[in-house]
């Protein structure tokens, strides 16, 4: 069975893309047939085609219109024939059996579903199968809060009731969601394990930061992080989009307030791109001087997970998250985490003590939880860690178990 994977193309950045990349990964690992994917021709996709070049045997690229310039894009891609279209005969050249689309919300990637459905009509006779990965369907809080919210709802109602495609979602309460609003498809949503991001073997912070100083960043961040380092201070990592669901902003407030209540000396090292930078780096110009030595920004790395490597506490203070990816890496090695109220921890900190939920987004308790946790961590003075038994329940192994046991393929 020849299988097929295709992009949403919804942005150069986010672990929707990253996703379908560490999946293919493990599809190459343990099938044996033909893998396909279809991608943007735009340029913002180009690391993400080269990265998914190592697992697959034929990567398509066709003309996409990105997600974020469509104006109620749950209705207009529905509307875009010519997009139809072209994604119809692009499948249709690579001929796959089984099809799986990786989405973001509920309202993305309708012109391919429906042009996976035309495929699968054509060729009726060949069993072909359609699956959606789902990350945040977030129904309830677009019925209730946003512009059309409850027509835009009976619209997806009668989309994914008509098409049947299977639904697969990456977090309990997203698919107990799911379930209670999108009725008709009940029978055929179901729960997958995500992949992992790609674990690394050699895990020491010294390693990890000599892999830094050899990669492409300012080189005024590589003096601070090393200064820091060798004068072993505690670094506060916030790696993510710079937008509103994941509140920078307010990660950089528990921080100031972290300084200026308990007196910390603990560094603060942002990671990310988005509209919100800007913004974040003018607050920090605010900021005194001594802080400022102990803060760095920096935009998109090739290789996060070093710089978590290099941490000792990550933010999250994420307003609405799927199966985070970022999350399940430090998981994986034992980092302390603090975070918010999100979709997808439930099912997954019963295998860590280092995660801390904060449901208020008050900085205040963010700030004296920071505190408690540094201050046990420099009496601890522990070396970082692998999570064997959170790696083995999300393997490789057990990801490709759980597609395999619900498409049935």
């Amino acid at each position: 069975m020849d299988i097929l994977f295709i992009s949403s193309n919804s942005s150069s950045r986010g672990g929707g893309e990253d996703f379908i990349i560490y999946l293919s990964r493990v599809f190459h690992k343990f099938y044996k047939n033909t893998l396909f994917s279809i991608y943007s021709d735009q340029a913002y996709m180009d690391n993400f085609v080269n990265s998914i070049k190592e697992y697959t045997t034929k990567v398509v690229r066709i003309n996409y219109t990105q997600l974020s310039k469509r104006k109620l894009r749950f209705f207009s891609s529905t509307m875009d024939f010519m997009q139809i279209f072209r994604i119809y005969s692009a499948i249709n050249t690579l001929k796959p059996k089984l099809i799986i689309i990786n989405q973001q919300y509920d309202e993305d990637s309708l012109d391919i579903l429906i042009s996976s459905f035309i495929y699968k009509i054509l060729n009726i006779s060949n069993s072909v199968k359609i699956a959606c990965v789902m990350h945040m369907p977030r129904v309830r809080n677009k019925v209730k809060n946003q512009p059309f919210g409850f027509f835009r709802y009976l619209y997806l109602l009668i989309i994914y009731g008509f098409f049947k495609p299977t639904l697969l979602l990456t977090s309990k309460e997203c698919l107990n969601e799911f379930k209670q609003y999108y009725f008709f498809n009940k029978k055929k949503s179901f729960l997958i394990k995500s992949p992992l991001p790609n674990i690394k073997e050699n895990i020491s912070k010294q390693y990890s930061l000599e892999i830094i100083n050899n990669s492409i960043i300012d080189e005024s961040a590589k003096n601070k992080l090393n200064n820091w380092y060798l004068n072993k201070k505690q670094i506060i990592l916030i790696g993510c989009q710079m937008k509103a669901q994941k509140n920078p902003l307010f990660a950089l407030s528990c921080w100031v307030k972290l300084r200026n209540v308990y007196k910390s000396n603990a560094c603060l090292l942002i990671i990310g791109d988005g509209p919100l930078k800007n913004k974040l780096s003018k607050k920090i110009s605010t900021l005194s001087s001594s802080q400022i030595e102990d803060i760095t920004q920096i935009g998109w790395v090739s290789d996060l997970s070093r710089y978590i490597l290099i941490s000792d506490l990550l933010l999250m203070p994420s307003s609405f998250e799927g199966m985070n990816l970022t999350l399940l890496e430090c998981i994986s090695y034992n980092k302390e985490i603090i975070l918010s109220k999100f979709e997808g921890i439930n099912e997954i900190k019963r295998f860590t003590k280092c995660c801390t939920q904060i449901n208020e987004f008050d900085s205040a308790l963010w700030a004296n939880k920071i505190n408690k946790i540094l201050l046990e961590r420099l009496n601890k003075k522990s070396k970082n860690s692998l999570n064997k038994d959170f790696i083995k329940h999300y393997s490789d192994y057990e990801c490709f178990q759980s597609f395999k046991r619900t498409i049935n393929f």
